[in-house]
């Protein structure tokens, strides 16, 4: 497990959960071995935070169509360079098991996009992600599966290939 350190009982379980999930060259298993738990709160100031936040809510172009969280945050991280497109696990409040998932980043922040009301998660969820850089969301796009990971397609997360984005909370 290479993954950051959790710092909650939620992230605890997260952890727990998916080192007895992942197998092999699974998703799930790169997720263990890549992912860094994402913060909930934003972690530095809020501005941009807010005006993603207003931008996806009062967007008419962008709907966000539950249980389609690839889509939702391919299409919110594309053509936007202040968001990042990540995609893990997520154990959202209330639920008992982790879910495979997807959602943007501002400000190394999550922005929930498929769960909810607001783009803004629940502080009691927890998430453990891998950014992917736009090229390996594209080829995912353009394959036409909105089910579809970069995970499956390129096994190359963001900062893997000299990027300096690698974000650990």
């Amino acid at each position: 497990m290479a993954h950051s350190t959790p710092t909650d009982s939620r992230e605890q379980t997260l952890a727990e959960m998916l080192a007895e999930l992942a197998t092999g060259g699974s998703p799930l298993a790169v997720y263990d071995r890549e992912g860094t738990f994402r913060s909930t709160e934003p972690t530095t100031t809020t501005e941009e935070y807010d005006r993603q936040c207003t931008r996806l809510a009062e967007d008419p172009g962008f709907t966000s169509n539950e249980g389609e969280c690839y889509r939702n945050a391919q299409r919110a991280a594309r053509g936007c360079v202040e968001l990042q497109y990540v995609e893990g696990v997520a154990l959202p409040a209330g639920l008992p098991v982790p879910v495979r998932h997807a959602w943007v980043e501002v400000d190394e922040t999550v922005l929930e996009l498929d769960w909810g009301e607001s783009v803004v998660p629940d502080a009691e969820a927890a998430y453990l992600g891998v950014e992917y850089d736009t090229a390996a969301v594209e080829a995912v796009r353009d394959t036409g599966d909105t089910t579809a990971s970069p995970v499956a397609a390129t096994r190359t997360p963001r900062g893997q290939s000299g990027s300096s984005h690698d974000r650990h909370r």
